[in-house]
């Protein structure tokens, strides 16, 4: 299964138009937990209607092909933070019952050029056969 996942959402506003929020670490790690909380659910909005009605036999593989704004880009400072939202948007759309070790057992991350029309992460699920 493969899912296209966003590196950057918007993030809506009550009185001003919606703000710009780069799914990235540093950007993370300096953000209220109300705007985190806000920009997962962003994130979800954009990724569940490629999760609806999907199941994943676990454990699972996930491959993660980054595409780059431009060059120069820290690949896991978007990986971190985009594994972080999608795994939890997979457990909760129920595609697999948890994201612990025995779901996801092996995770990598590829960079897979420069796109800056369309920055992005390509995601595939691939089911592992469980010995």
């Amino acid at each position: 299964m493969k899912i296209i996942c966003p590196v950057v959402v918007w993030l809506p506003r009550k009185t001003k138009p919606p703000v710009r929020f780069p799914l990235n670490q540093n950007k993370y790690r300096n953000a209220h937990h109300r705007v985190l909380y806000n920009a997962k659910l962003a994130f979800q909005g954009e990724v569940y209607p490629q999760l609806r009605g999907r199941v994943v036999k676990t454990p699972v593989r996930l491959v993660y092909s980054v595409w780059l704004a431009r060059r120069g880009s820290d690949l896991m400072n978007i990986g971190s933070v985009v594994d972080k939202f999608l795994c939890d948007a997979l457990v909760h759309a129920g595609v697999i019952p948890d994201d612990n070790h025995r779901h996801i057992r092996q995770v990598e991350f590829i960079f897979a050029g420069i796109d800056s029309k369309n920055p992005r992460v390509e995601v595939e699920i691939q089911e592992l056969i469980d010995i």
